[in-house]
């Protein structure tokens, strides 16, 4: 009877061992919803049937010699359901979780991204020209975007080649919309991570200023509002436009805190520098939007 026992635990193993193969397998073959929830549901009934297997075990007096050998074996095999139960939903877990951790959307490399900015221009009148640059000049517009860790490198640069204009009724006040596309000549230079890989979306959680540049406006120009909002992949972060005069055909954001602690944007203070010969301004100075 001693063999008996020996070669039921050996095929009780076995078809643990098979449960198992099986459940891996329909999991890596169909990663849906409804899949999880069968194995899941179906390891429950297991340890559930187990357990039943143990409490009509537990019997304190047996008719005879076989009756017992047949109850002992009744509980070794709900031992081994609770086993295979049990470790069915600790495997499901994992690979859960694993796959929740992979699909993150914010632990995804960057694949795409867009903006768009809406500024609220005030002019001395709407008939006013609102940018100096000859008509016959193309419209370019850049956006770059910083994060603390490196205030001085571009995270990411987009560009926009059209800006339309709506005059607000009979107000000086004009709506100015730019679309910003990827900039092909530095969207594939992003700053690398530590194991050399390129920018996660999650790293734009840490964007605390931008940069618009474009072409100049007219000096009597004023920003009295605005709004950029950045799209990477699936996700969306916005930005306030501080009120500011735009010089050099700068405008400009940076993320502080009030005395309060609330989170302000302000704008960002950048050094002037004129490339264009002979050079507008003589002398170093820094855009504050004053």
């Amino acid at each position: 009877m001693k063999g008996t026992g020996s070669i039921f635990s050996k095929v009780v193993i076995a078809v643990s061992v098979c449960a198992l193969i099986v459940v891996e397998f329909l999991l890596l073959r169909n990663e849906s919803l409804f899949s999880k929830v069968s194995v899941a549901g179906s390891g429950g009934f297991i340890v559930v049937v187990g357990l039943i297997f143990e409490q009509a075990a537990e019997k304190e007096h047996f008719k005879n010699v076989r009756q017992l050998r047949f109850i002992k074996k009744i509980k070794t095999l709900g031992e081994w359901l609770v086993i295979i139960g049990v470790f069915i939903e600790v495997i499901l877990a994992g690979i859960t979780a694993y796959s929740e951790w992979c699909n993150d959307p914010l632990k995804k490399k960057v694949a795409s991204a867009s903006a768009s900015a809406r500024l609220i221009i005030k002019t001395p009148s709407n008939q006013t020209p609102l940018f100096i640059s000859k008509p016959e000049e193309p419209f370019g517009a850049q956006l770059r975007f910083f994060s603390p860790s490196g205030s001085n490198t571009t995270l990411l640069s987009l560009v926009s080649h059209d800006c339309f204009l709506w005059n607000m009724g009979t107000t000086n006040q004009r709506d100015a919309r730019l679309e910003f596309a990827e900039d092909k000549a530095s969207f594939n230079s992003f700053d690398v991570d530590l194991k050399g890989s390129k920018t996660i979306v999650k790293q734009f959680n840490e964007v605390d200023s931008f940069i618009l540049q474009f072409s100049e406006m007219d000096r009597n120009a004023e920003v009295v509002s605005g709004l950029v909002v950045l799209h990477v992949n699936d996700s969306t972060w916005e930005y306030d436009v501080p009120p500011q005069k735009p010089k050099w055909g700068l405008v400009t954001m940076r993320r502080t805190r009030d005395k309060k602690g609330k989170l302000i944007s302000e704008v960002k203070p950048v050094p002037v520098i004129d490339f264009v010969e002979p050079p507008r301004v003589q002398k170093e100075q820094v855009y504050d939007g004053k």
